[in-house]
């Protein structure tokens, strides 16, 4: 039995004619040949011809975005997909280099224009400065003024023209960092602005056509929240890999953010052989201190915990796979 991908049953309808926004521009790698792109470029190409497949994923920062169903859509179902980030974290960590603040947004915009270049979607931003961790939606919106951020997130929306729009994180205290409460309130925000139809005269003037999606989706972190799920075990005929290691490889991008670096556990008994052989007891196993701190299993990305014998895993990356509908389970569709 193949693991299983527990992620919304998007049903992604049939887009208007035309398209808006352009993928990320393909850049040269100084540690690869030249080249361009040869017959893998094309045959996703032609692939994409042929579908009408348009997901948005909405989140506040660089790697917040589910490189799973980002590859799905683009790679698996030949579609288009893309990534909003808010901001372009200004105030994460750095452990690959010194760079912090401006010069550490420039670092992370590249990372996630690398990503999507595997995964073959698109990369778009807002306006928001991250200037490090809030408690609240509320102390994040005293910095990121609202109505910038929706207009922002409505002209990416109005370029990309998606049917589906996810939003990374909740709109409240459930998304913990501030600043993904936010972006789970601007994505919700945004989409019911598109479906009713409410004006943005900046856009407007822009020749920005209104956009109205179909339907709104909330990432949910547990098990019972899902509402279905597919596989990542599908190959790609052209390179042989999986949709699973085609992930693996855009999430691997983050390494400013230690993202894609296998980190081993060395478990150490807490109990001497001879002991606990003269007490015909176990001995118990410890982690050391700062691979607990690291997070080691949700760490290697797409690394799966079987839930039963035979049955569905879990997906470790970025925290857990696992999707819902918005509106506590009820997905919001015309």
């Amino acid at each position: 039995m193949h693991p299983r991908f527990i992620l919304p049953a998007v049903l992604l309808l049939t887009a208007a004619p035309g398209s808006a926004g352009q993928p990320v521009a393909p850049s040269p790698d100084v540690l690869s040949p030249a080249r361009t792109g040869g017959l893998e470029a094309v045959d996703l190409a032609l692939a994409k011809l042929s579908t009408h497949r348009r997901l948005m994923l909405v989140g506040a920062h660089p790697d917040d975005e589910d490189n799973a169903l980002l590859t799905w859509v683009g790679r698996g179902l030949a579609g288009e997909a893309a990534y909003l980030s808010l901001s372009r974290g200004e105030g994460g960590q750095n452990l690959i280099g010194t760079e912090l603040g401006v010069e550490l947004g420039i670092v992370r915009t590249g990372e996630l224009e690398a990503a999507r270049r595997i995964e073959g979607t698109r990369q778009y931003f807002a306006r928001a400065y991250d200037f490090g961790y809030t408690r609240s939606i509320e102390e994040t919106f005293g910095r990121w003024p609202r109505e910038v951020l929706l207009e922002d997130t409505m002209r990416a929306v109005r370029r990309f023209r998606p049917q589906v729009i996810v939003a990374v994180f909740p709109g409240d205290e459930r998304g913990g960092h501030g600043q993904h409460q936010a972006a789970g309130w601007v994505a919700r925000e945004v989409f019911v602005a598109a479906r009713e139809g409410r004006e943005f005269p900046t856009l407007d003037a822009e020749g920005l056509a209104s956009w109205a999606p179909a339907a709104l989706y909330q990432r949910a972190w547990s098990w019972e929240q899902a509402t279905a799920g597919f596989t990542l075990d599908a190959l790609d005929p052209i390179t042989g890999r999986s949709l699973r290691q085609i992930a693996a490889a855009s999430r691997s991008q983050h390494r400013s953010q230690d993202m894609g670096r296998r980190k081993v556990a060395r478990l150490q008994r807490a109990v001497d052989p001879a002991t606990e052989m003269a007490n015909g007891t176990r001995g118990s196993v410890s982690l050391p201190r700062r691979a607990a701190a690291q997070r080691v299993a949700m760490r290697i990305a797409l690394q799966l915990r079987t839930a039963a014998k035979g049955g569905p895993a879990v997906c470790a990356l970025n925290g857990g796979c696992v999707m819902a509908s918005a509106a506590n389970g009820v997905s919001l569709r015309s």
